[in-house]
């Protein structure tokens, strides 16, 4: 009995050594068939897109991607030889469509499971006549559909439209405020993601270079896609709240216990950036705005 006891403990002792923290900046997760994937940017960022299953949120396996190594979008099989950032995973019927950032311009690709491989025939960016990244596409109940993503112009600059339709503001950062606590000439708001919840639609977006230590989330409010977006004074996730440097660039998504949850990205510690760390929290509402549940933050490991 002692022996097995023993050996328990050491096996333990192996599983818990090889795990690893999970190390995806820009993450997103999808949530398919009773499974969470996990998709972000490695580092470096010149390969593709690997990703990540798990069941629970906190325990990762992979990647495990259908493509060479893992990746669920490798370089070669869709647009893009270098900067592979943010990607976005959506279901539109039977199909599965990879929305990314490569060379800061926005490309599509598609497959057949969460896995990949997502391919692109045409190996084309979209034909946008200037710097965009960090797509998201956001699909209201009623078929409707809009893409949110950063312009490049002098700073980061949020806006969105429709398919064939005309570029709205959504927001950029403020002079003065937490979102450009560097006073920069390059003022950056990014990462944006859309919910609809209480019968209102949410945006969360970053502000700051993500190498800035006061990297953050904020939140906006409007009563229809097109905005207008009313900002809530504060952030909603920064380094105050969460003990960490860095903290920003996420998505929201509800999980299977209809809880809303957000993951985002870290500094690997107090004085290096990358590799940058994945964590999730979970989110309430509060009338106004959202606010980290205390407690509520995973550290997810990758369990080889």
């Amino acid at each position: 009995m002692k022996t097995t006891a023993i050996l328990l403990s050491l096996a333990a002792a192996v599983a818990v050594a090889q795990a690893r923290t999970m190390e995806l900046a820009d993450p997103t997760i999808f949530a398919d068939g009773g499974h969470y994937y996990m998709y972000g940017t490695s580092s470096p960022s010149d390969t593709g897109f690997e990703v990540y299953v798990s069941d629970d949120l906190e325990h990762w396996s992979g990647p495990a991607g259908k493509a060479a190594d893992g990746f669920a979008l490798h370089k070669g099989d869709a647009f893009g030889s270098k900067w592979f950032w943010a990607p976005q995973v959506v279901k539109v019927d039977s199909l599965y469509y990879m929305l990314y950032t490569a060379e800061e311009q926005i490309a599509v690709a598609s497959a057949a499971s969460p896995l990949g491989p997502f391919v692109s025939e045409t190996k084309e960016a979209l034909p946008y006549p200037s710097r965009r990244i960090d797509p998201f596409l956001y699909m209201d109940a009623d078929g409707g559909h809009r893409l949110f993503y950063v312009v490049l112009d002098g700073q980061n600059v949020i806006r969105s439209s429709e398919p064939g339709g005309q570029p709205l503001h959504v927001v950029q950062a403020e002079a003065g405020t937490w979102e450009d606590t560097a006073a920069a000439p390059w003022r950056v708001a990014e990462g944006p993601t859309v919910i609809k919840y209480d019968g209102k639609y949410h945006l969360f977006y970053s502000c700051n270079d993500f190498r800035n230590p006061d990297y953050a989330v904020g939140h906006a409010v409007a009563d229809t896609p097109e905005g207008p977006w009313v900002k809530s004074p504060r952030p909603v996730i920064d380094r105050n709240i969460i003990g960490m440097r860095g903290t920003g660039h996420g998505d929201i998504f509800v999980d299977r216990d209809g809880q809303l949850r957000y993951v985002f990205h870290a500094h690997a510690s107090d004085t290096e950036v990358s590799p940058r760390r994945t964590l999730i929290v979970t989110l309430r509402y509060t009338g106004d705005t959202f606010e980290v549940v205390p407690g509520s933050l995973v550290c997810p490991q990758v369990v080889d």
